[in-house]
């Protein structure tokens, strides 16, 4: 939850050196994508993905990114495509039946490692302590996620009206993440159980992700 998943990072026994090792590797890791992919704006493709890091969980808008970085829509969509090449993150379509629609929305932004995100966010308090404990939780859901299913069986839900849930997952079963379980309020989710009555809604809460983890995927 803190330094992530890096083999080198997890074996350091040092709370100090994984901090330090860390920093290194995804500096490291991040030049070589840039040498690879032929970056010309070193400076601006950091500056994406520190951005980036503070909108875990949340919705990708492009040509905001693009207004913000002073650079062109491809290529901000060019640094996201090097950086999802690279599985630095992930983004994650909207869920919709009609697969225009889903093509066309905009897509939720998770991070393959969260020591690496946490390292671009510069915070490794714990996840209790921490005010976006809710979108770094997300994230680890989304991350323990992965191993049972494959990228693109993993979609968001969102209305116009801003009615959501967190992850669809194969259109069988429908997740919202939430820390702490008294910010669970079940009536804003009829209008998604009437339009999807044949998705399952589950809550999940810091007490049930170990549940989760270990529950048999379907």
């Amino acid at each position: 939850m803190n330094y992530g998943g890096y083999p080198e990072v997890v074996l350091t026994p040092e709370p100090q050196e994984k901090l330090d090792l860390l920093e290194a590797m995804s500096f490291d890791y991040i030049r070589k994508d840039i040498f690879e992919a032929k970056i010309q704006d070193e400076e601006k493709y950091f500056h994406l993905l520190k951005i980036l890091a503070h909108q875990c969980g949340q919705m990708v808008n492009v040509n905001e990114l693009a207004n913000t970085l002073n650079l062109s829509q491809p290529t901000v969509e060019n640094y996201l495509y090097t950086l999802q090449k690279s599985f630095h993150i992930a983004l994650i379509k909207p869920y919709y039946k009609n697969i225009r629609k889903e093509l066309s929305k905009m897509k939720k932004i998770y991070f393959y490692d969260l020591g690496l995100r946490n390292s671009l966010i510069g915070n490794f308090t714990p996840l209790d302590l921490r005010e976006e404990k809710g979108a770094a939780f997300e994230n680890i859901f989304f991350r323990e996620t992965l191993y049972k299913h494959n990228l693109e069986h993993i979609k968001y839900w969102r209305t116009i009206h801003k009615n959501e849930v967190d992850f669809i997952l194969r259109e069988k079963k429908a997740y919202e993440i939430k820390y702490n379980p008294s910010a669970i309020q079940l009536s804003k989710y009829k209008t998604f159980q009437k339009m999807h009555p044949n998705i399952d809604l589950n809550f999940v809460t810091h007490e049930d992700l170990m549940d989760f983890i270990h529950r048999p995927s379907k």
